[in-house]
């Protein structure tokens, strides 16, 4: 390379040194001692560059390590943070699951001697609704005396707006004597079509919207019960009872509902092919 083009480098203080030592050596014969000096003086320039970008190298590496410290510091706040908030939130869910379990129970109570007719025809006006629920009851179970047949209030539910309009609503009536309700429901179990006016009504348990949710989530373990022939009731609140070889079980969640099915090796119906359980079977 030529002297010249060297010009435009950024050279060290000794390489500066080194290169005007080299001028000079153009001017005067070469000899050992002036090769010796200009090598001593090259490698002596090198190694100081060397040694200063080691140094800048070092320096970069350590501040690296500084912030990556930091970094993984920070992060392990984030992460304790993040644990905290998380336990927090499940520690909530379980709080509000739980009260909406004791709402829905404490509703499921207030509702505990009503009684949901489904198919009243809405020729039954609201001043007759009281007199026909009676005359139903009484076809039901012809025994009943006048003083079981008291209703503390009766009265049609509004028309959800996905149901058709020439589908009559449900009507509501509130049975004095819980036995007496009692005694319907499971005497309404047992019949299975009504003589008369009658025939298309059907007496159903009135249930909060949560308890109703809650055991529509239990369909798949239902049906593949009655497709089993197994025995099977609600308990409170949206627990399923079941009877089977004579030993009673208790299923709270549908996880473990299908578990069970899995271990008395029961089929699970498809979920197209599951069908509203009309009565249920009763143990």
């Amino acid at each position: 390379m030529a002297a010249g083009s060297l010009d435009h480098l950024r050279l060290s203080p000794m390489l500066e040194t080194a290169k005007g030592s080299f001028t000079n050596a153009n001017l005067l014969p070469a000899t050992d001692a002036s090769v010796s000096t200009m090598l001593n003086d090259l490698k002596a320039a090198l190694r100081s560059d060397f040694l200063k970008i080691v140094s800048d190298i070092r320096a970069d590496i350590q501040a690296l390590g500084d912030r990556t410290a930091h970094l993984e510091e920070k992060t392990e706040e984030m992460l304790d943070a993040h644990n905290k908030l998380t336990d927090a939130h499940t520690a909530l869910e379980n709080k509000v699951r739980f009260l909406e379990g004791k709402i829905a129970d404490n509703e499921d109570r207030d509702r505990r001697n009503n009684i949901r007719l489904r198919g009243v025809p809405e020729t039954i006006g609201p001043q007759d609704l009281t007199k026909f629920v009676q005359k139903l009851f009484k076809t039901l179970i012809p025994t009943l005396e006048e003083a079981d047949l008291l209703l503390d209030k009766t009265h049609r539910l509004h028309k959800p707006r996905h149901l058709p309009a020439s589908i009559p609503r449900d009507v509501i009536t509130m049975v004095h004597y819980f036995l007496v309700k009692d005694q319907l429901m499971q005497a309404s179990r047992l019949t299975t079509t009504l003589p008369g006016e009658y025939a298309d009504i059907k007496l159903l348990i009135d249930l909060s919207a949560a308890t109703t949710y809650k055991r529509q989530t239990f369909a798949p373990i239902t049906a593949a019960l009655r497709n089993a022939n197994i025995l099977y009731k609600w308990g409170f609140q949206a627990k399923l009872l079941i009877k089977r070889n004579g030993v009673d079980r208790a299923i709270l969640t549908p996880e473990e509902g299908l578990k069970a099915l899995k271990d008395w090796n029961i089929p699970v119906l498809p979920s197209d092919n599951l069908r509203s359980p009309g009565h249920h079977k009763k143990c």
